[in-house]
């Protein structure tokens, strides 16, 4: 026993370890939602490439006119801005999915699962539009 946490590997194992079966799941079919760490982390990740769908299209353009003017640093923070951007969907995944657990301890995680749920089929349809209907 360490600092009064019984059977902490175990404990660790049911959250986080691909054999924990009981998730929650909202919708089905492709719109499926798992209300687990790595479908919060998933939804965080497809936000933040949908909210930046412009800047991705534009990224190479906007590196190659500022190395054509020689401000190759200026290029290089450029693309470290993007890099940076993509990456915070990671953490906020892992926080929203920390949000989804104290909602398992303290009651409120079905609504959560719930309006997750909707809000993955609202970033599946934006992600369709987005892509012209190619994934159809």
């Amino acid at each position: 026993m360490v600092f009064g946490i019984k059977n902490r590997r175990t404990t660790w194992t049911s959250i986080w370890g691909d054999q924990y079966k009981g998730q929650a799941t909202a919708g089905s079919g492709d719109t499926a939602f798992e209300c687990s760490m790595r479908g919060y982390k998933k939804m965080a990740n497809e936000i933040i490439k949908l909210s930046l769908v412009a800047f991705t299209a534009n990224t190479a353009i906007i590196e190659q006119f500022l190395d054509m003017l020689s401000l190759k640093y200026l290029a290089v923070s450029v693309d470290m801005t993007y890099t940076f951007m993509l990456g915070f969907g990671g953490w906020a995944g892992y926080l929203v999915a920390a949000l989804y657990y104290f909602g398992l301890e303290f009651g409120y995680a079905d609504m959560m699962c719930e309006f997750s749920g909707y809000g993955n089929l609202v970033i599946h349809y934006l992600g369709l539009a987005v892509s012209f209907g190619g994934g159809l």
